[in-house]
């Protein structure tokens, strides 16, 4: 069995993005890192992802900011409703440009849960949010004009999801861009490694996923990193063990 080494980035603020890059170029360039899985985790400093009490503290905050710019220019009226949505906007447009900026200053070979911040909001449409939505689909791009692998993740079943990592919207979204996959669990734990790989495939394979479409990163003698196709995947042996 090939094993690659590969780390998993944070960004939380511009300060520790430049202090990253520095780090991961360095061992890059000594020959002891394959890869990195680019992930953002925090908006506006806010954990986006840590449990469902800090996601709301985080809404707490765009909702505050809402209320203070809607007061600035005199707009008043906000409901509940109406107001949670802004804020949820305002959220998703941070985390976007934050996961553009990184992008942008490491060239991950794989885009880590696209869309994380929807794990604790799964009804949410990020079409329904225009300029958020104008955000992915740039980031989206941008992925693709460079070669990066966007990340299946099974991790959300475990979270007592339906659907796999980056949900129905974002995979169709990168469907249609052209983008490549590679199949993650997410693992934290020796016990989670695999797990629930098999709902993974059958949500895959409900969503159009073709095996032609998923990579595997391997690292040749020669020093190259390949995305070399996965033939015969889904017919593979290892989903009937």
């Amino acid at each position: 069995m090939e094993i690659l080494v590969g780390v998993e980035t944070e960004h939380i603020y511009l300060e520790d993005l430049e202090l990253l890059k520095g780090v991961i170029d360095e061992h890059r360039k000594a020959g002891k890192l394959d890869f990195v899985v680019g992930s953002v985790h925090h908006a506006d400093g806010h954990p986006i992802d840590f449990s469902k009490e800090t996601f709301e503290i985080a809404l707490q905050s765009y909702e505050a900011r809402v209320k203070a710019s809607s007061r600035a220019s005199g707009e008043e009226g906000w409901n509940e409703e109406k107001l949670r949505h802004a804020a949820i906007s305002m959220l998703l447009e941070s985390y976007f440009l934050a996961q553009r900026r990184m992008m942008e200053a490491l060239h991950p070979e794989v885009i880590g849960h696209f869309s994380l911040p929807l794990l604790f909001t799964p009804s949410t449409l990020i079409s329904s949010h225009p300029k958020a939505h104008s955000l992915s689909l740039d980031n989206i791009r941008y992925a693709v004009s460079y070669g990066a692998l966007f990340e299946i993740s099974s991790a959300t079943f475990r979270k007592g999801l339906e659907y796999a990592w980056p949900g129905d919207e974002v995979m169709r979204m990168v469907q249609n861009e052209g983008g490549l996959w590679c199949l993650s669990d997410d693992a934290h734990n020796t016990g989670q490694i695999g797990l629930n790989y098999g709902r993974l495939k059958e949500w895959a394979q409900t969503l159009g996923i073709e095996e032609g479409s998923v990579r595997a990163l391997r690292r040749f003698q020669d020093g190259t990193l390949e995305r070399c196709p996965c033939e015969g995947l889904w017919q593979d042996k290892f989903w009937h063990q």
